[in-house]
């Protein structure tokens, strides 16, 4: 997996995010009327935040040595 590909699958997570707190229903915030918005932001949260600690991950290693 490259870094491109975590890359757009991180910002899909946020734009998903985005929707999720759109879609909340502020005049209710209780867990029985935005179960699935607090699940969905809670998820893509963690999936954004895994790609983008991947991503630094991969950047801080060193290149293998060329032979």
């Amino acid at each position: 997996m490259n870094n491109k590909f975590r890359l757009i699958l991180a910002l899909f997570a946020l734009s998903l995010i985005i929707i999720h707190l759109i879609t909340l229903d502020y005049s209710d915030l209780s867990w029985q009327n935005n179960s699935g918005s607090y699940l969905g932001i809670t998820s893509m949260s963690l999936i954004a935040f895994g790609m983008f600690s991947e991503i630094r991950r991969v950047n801080k290693q060193e290149p293998p040595p060329k032979k």
